[in-house]
């Protein structure tokens, strides 16, 4: 049985996102995150740095986004939502998969805790950042090609929060990405608690 630890406006939206692509049933359990509950004691066993998400299957304890994502992508490979192991597009995948937290979410991460005097700076990383996207989109509907995958649901989720801050309007063609993504009933499904701009 799987269980993912979700509270809204974390990174396991796009875990959600995701199990929903799958169809993969699963048991969602909400952690209070204004409330202090990803520092209690139960939590910590299960994640000792109080982050979201964790995902429980069966005896397998899983921590960071990109990690349950590819280990997701594994488990349910008959929706064609991961490449064939040894195939031509694995490793663009596994890019595009780590690419959303370590690079994307950091930037974005910036700009939403910028001090005026940093908040240049972030805004620079953030340029680079969708620069570098842009170009993987070129000629291509989706990161892998003309199918949608699991690199973008992460890469596309994470977008979200691009929206939601402001900072997608001045590149169109990740703009189009993102309402391509988003309007995929998975998508509604995994954000239905988050309140996108």
């Amino acid at each position: 049985m799987l269980a993912l630890y979700h509270c809204p406006f974390t990174r396991s939206h796009l875990i959600r996102f995701v199990l929903e692509e799958l169809g993969l049933p699963h048991e969602l359990r909400r952690v209070n995150v204004p409330a202090g509950e990803h520092k209690a004691p139960a939590y910590l066993r299960l994640n000792p740095l109080g982050q979201l998400p964790t995902l429980l299957d069966d005896d397998l304890t899983l921590r960071e986004a990109a990690a349950i994502a590819l280990h997701l992508g594994d488990k349910a490979p008959v929706g064609g939502l991961s490449p064939e192991p040894g195939s031509a597009a694995r490793a663009p995948y596994y890019q595009w998969v780590v690419f959303s937290v370590a690079s994307e979410l950091s930037a974005l991460a910036k700009l939403m805790g910028a001090d005026p005097a940093a908040l240049s700076l972030a805004r620079a990383e953030w340029a680079t950042v969708a620069d570098a996207l842009t170009l993987g989109l070129q000629e291509r509907s989706f990161l892998l090609g003309e199918r949608f995958s699991i690199a973008d649901a992460m890469v596309g989720g994470s977008l979200c929060l691009a929206q939601f801050l402001g900072v997608l309007s001045p590149y169109p063609r990740l703009l189009r990405y993102y309402q391509d993504v988003s309007s995929r009933p998975a998508f509604a499904r995994a954000f239905a608690d988050a309140v996108p701009a």
